[in-house]
């Protein structure tokens, strides 16, 4: 990932978050989402850290040239969702992040983490609602519901932001449904 963020930056034709994203995609594609050549696990918590490192370099070039290119908050999880990598799979390394609470993912970043987990369980339910059993079966609705109880009410999420009511409109949704 260094490497092509440096290509980036020297060809100065893309965003270097681009290019990234553009060699995952392929590099997925060409490995048919292998568990043993493409590993989630790994691969998800590698680019969410290069996500949060380079984030935190454009917000300081953007303090010296007034002018800074924002890569969409989702980036890094709408690489896995388009190579069709299931939402359950993501949910689960997501939580692994969240509640092991080491750097880079700690912190502030864990408000990351969370906005993610919020994100992902968003698309699961639009996808298995279109498709068939929600989150597909009710044990898995009960884990969610579990995972969307303790992220709100964790201190990640800032009070009446945009995450937090995504997250309780979604928890909502989800209790409802168990009812």
């Amino acid at each position: 990932m260094e490497q092509l963020h440096i290509e980036a930056i020297e060809q100065q034709h893309t965003q270097p978050w681009e290019l990234v994203a553009e060699n995952v995609r392929t590099l997925g594609r060409r490995l048919n989402c292998s568990e043993t050549t493409f590993p989630i696990p790994t691969l998800l918590p590698l680019l969410l850290q290069y996500d949060i490192t380079t984030s935190a370099e454009r917000a300081r070039e953007a303090g010296k040239t007034g002018e800074v290119v924002n890569a969409p908050q989702t980036w890094v999880l709408d690489i896995f969702l388009e190579l069709h990598v299931p939402c359950e799979s993501l949910v689960a390394v997501l939580e692994t992040l969240y509640w092991s609470d080491e750097p880079p993912f700690a912190g502030r970043n864990k408000r990351i983490i969370a906005k993610h987990l919020i994100y992902v369980i968003e698309k699961w339910f639009e996808d298995t609602s279109r498709h068939g059993v929600v989150f597909g079966g009710e044990e898995n609705t009960i884990a969610v519901a579990d995972t969307l109880k303790e992220v709100l009410s964790g201190a990640a999420l800032e009070e009446g932001g945009e995450w937090m009511e995504r997250g309780r409109v979604l928890r909502a949704t989800v209790e409802s449904m168990l009812r």
